[in-house]
């Protein structure tokens, strides 16, 4: 039998990202993450201080415009390592994976990053049917136009308002659904409003009304107006290197937790670098409660199942750090190890809030019900004897004392 030909393909980084869109942005069901990673890079401008403004817009075409007035984008010649030929630096960020300024600790210009893996950009133009980028570099402002990912006109403009604009619309043909959860967008510029106090936001041409990160994190934990939240923050600094280097730098993290009970389900939520983000550190916080919460209740509770501990828990954590590692391109979990250098450090903070009155009041009260319940549900599993009624009238061992059985009918 004749064996097949094999044939051996090395495309373009355009044509790799089309072929297979879900390995680069993780989810094609919508436009959603492709949109994310423009709001990433226009967001690390302002987080990081190039910037005080950012903003985005949705159109009735589909087209997306994303903008900030953080430092424009990097103009002029690039070495390109695999054609060993100087390229337009946007251009090549627009066509080509993993080209970008993001790929060396030393380089110190990035405090903290959510954009931080050199594919977004180029992304955005290979799934989109345009993109259209104006950027400001020094005393000089480009235009660039791409049509189906290639560079179809590079002009030079006499003015803009910002320093990076990019509208983008998305290819319907690559996407299941090419109509943005614009509330999600909302709520991440909320975000960063509370955040970045000092910073100006907009959203569809509107700006942000101002509100503070415990009155964000209240409405994220949907709390009652009378439930007082308790917030404690840790700042430190992390030693980051990429592999292959030697020093490394050390950059600063911080993370801000606001913490209380109140009767009803278990919320709890955080970001990451501006990101609304699942993941370790939120495990780890909840684990240093159920450590510490018993020794603050009264003694008849503090050998609660643990399973009780969490029940009514109002958490939200804000993360803010250097490199943050992520389980897929979509960013919703955070896989980088925190335990050590941030969640440990908190536990005397941690502690001070849980022995509040109100957190020991509401847990008491919440812990008194679960128990009854499950204490009810055990005696129902105790079938009383069909030869003798009474012979189950025992000590169960409760705390209340013997458990009397009334049986109708029997006059022993």
């Amino acid at each position: 039998m004749a064996e097949k030909k094999r044939n051996v393909r090395a495309p373009k980084s355009i044509d790799v990202i089309r072929l297979r869109p879900g390995q680069f942005i993780g989810d094609n069901s919508t436009c959603d993450h492709l949109i994310h990673e423009a709001l990433d890079n226009a967001l690390d401008e302002v987080q990081n201080g190039y910037g005080n403004t950012a903003g985005i817009s949705f159109s009735k075409s589909g087209a997306i415009f994303v903008f900030d007035n953080g430092r424009g984008l990097p103009c002029g010649e690039t070495y390109d390592e695999d054609s060993g030929k100087k390229c337009d630096s946007v251009e090549l960020i627009f066509t080509k994976l993993h080209s970008g300024t993001k790929f060396s600790s030393e380089d110190d210009s990035l405090s903290s990053q959510t954009g931080m893996n050199g594919v977004g950009n180029t992304c955005i133009n290979a799934l989109s049917e345009i993109v259209d980028v104006k950027t400001r570099n020094k005393d000089k402002i480009w235009h660039y136009l791409f049509k189906n990912g290639e560079l179809d006109k590079k002009e030079e403009i006499s003015e803009m308002k910002h320093s990076t604009e990019i509208i983008f619309k998305p290819d319907k043909q690559y996407f299941g659904s090419v109509i943005p959860n614009h509330m999600m967008f909302y709520h991440r510029l909320r975000l960063a409003q509370a955040k970045l106090p000092a910073a100006e936001f907009y959203f569809n041409g509107k700006k942000l009304k101002k509100e503070t990160l415990e009155e964000f994190a209240r409405k994220q934990l949907e709390l009652s107006e009378d439930t007082p939240l308790f917030s404690t923050s840790y700042n430190t600094k992390i030693l980051y290197k990429e592999p292959g280097e030697k020093k490394g730098v050390k950059k600063p993290a911080n993370i801000t937790v606001f913490l209380t009970y109140e009767p009803g389900d278990t919320k709890v939520s955080g970001d990451v670098n501006l990101r609304f983000t699942e993941g370790t550190y939120l495990n780890n916080l909840q684990n240093l409660i159920k450590k510490i919460l018993p020794g603050k209740l009264d003694k008849k509770f503090q050998k609660a199942p643990e399973r009780f501990l969490l029940e009514g828990l109002r958490l939200y954590a804000s993360l803010q750090y250097p490199l943050p590692g992520f389980d897929s391109q979509t960013k919703v979990r955070l896989v980088t190890n925190v335990k050590s250098d941030i969640i440990d450090p908190m536990e005397g903070n941690i502690s001070k809030i849980l022995g509040e009155k109100h957190i020991k009041s509401v847990v008491e009260e919440i812990l008194s019900q679960k128990l009854s319940t499950s204490a009810a549900k055990s005696i129902k599993k105790n079938r009383i004897s069909s030869d003798n009624k009474l012979r189950d009238c025992i000590n169960h061992g409760h705390n209340n004392g013997t458990i009397l059985y009334i049986v109708e009918g029997d006059q022993n």
